[in-house]
């Protein structure tokens, strides 16, 4: 388990994660004004990759200020996700690396979200000893690897000393969706103290966000309106299927409610 603010990761039903992708501080600042109002929101990432200015440190950090004051005490994530992994930023990895550990020195963010390659390391422990946890992540927009390829994957973020691990893959077929929720599914089995979020992307994928306590995962992502990946369900939707699976959850009857 793992508290950040008032979440605790690991414990009960999986957390849903929602994703800002606005390009602009107004917009962002907009986004996060009407995520904040949702209760069934338990985590916000800013996906700074889609900010226009984000090569501006300091308006980064403004703008990092500004959501926190908005979010006050609700969990935020800060994501570079990198063309190669699915996302918007095509820097150099100098960018990529100051501009991470600029968000964790600022202690804005709660969670830094780092791609699991080698040269990533360093920073890696860098970020933690700023106070910040780190979701060690690797994506694949086009394709399904086989299961142990995930599960390798997933050790490799454990080898880094992630915080919470993460592999998100495209599912081509309903034999790739079988594959990431099997491979997740006895990664945890095997791994019970790690906090894993395992996702099958894609339409055919939509099934894993909400199986996902099932196979493992502390938590899964969703969309306010504007998602960033293919799949991500409406928000609300997605925490009423988790809530009738897990009926001891405490706002079930207020979930149940306002169907």
């Amino acid at each position: 388990m793992l508290k950040i603010r008032d979440i605790e990761l690991g414990q009960g039903m999986a957390k849903i994660i929602v994703p800002i992708t606005a390009k602009s501080q107004d917009e962002i600042l907009n986004q996060a004004q009407e995520i904040i109002k949702l209760d069934y929101v338990d985590l916000i990432e800013w996906r700074a990759d889609f900010y226009g200015d984000i090569l501006n440190r300091k308006k980064l950090l403004e703008t990092l200020k500004l959501l926190r004051e908005v979010l006050g005490n609700k969990p935020l994530i800060f994501t570079l996700r990198t063309t190669g992994e699915g996302g918007e930023f095509n820097y150099i990895f100098k960018d990529y690396y100051d501009l991470n550990l600029s968000a964790a020195e600022s202690k804005l963010a709660d969670i830094i979200d780092v791609e699991v390659l080698d040269l990533n390391l360093d920073l890696i422990k860098l970020i933690q000893a700023q106070g910040c946890y780190v979701i060690g992540s690797k994506h694949d927009f086009n394709s399904t690897p086989e299961p142990e390829e995930i599960i390798k994957i997933l050790h490799k973020a454990k080898e880094f000393k992630a915080d919470i691990l993460k592999a998100a893959f495209m599912a081509n077929s309903e034999d790739d969706l079988l594959i990431l929720m099997n491979a997740s599914a006895k990664y945890h089995a095997e791994n019970l103290n790690d906090l894993i979020i395992t996702i099958s992307m894609g339409d055919l994928g939509k099934i894993s966000r909400v199986l996902c306590h099932d196979t493992g995962s502390c938590a899964t992502f969703a969309a306010v309106k504007v998602s960033s990946a293919p799949g991500q369900i409406e928000a609300i939707s997605l925490k009423r299927m988790l809530a009738e699976l897990d009926k001891s959850d405490k706002k079930y009857k207020e979930y149940e409610a306002n169907k």
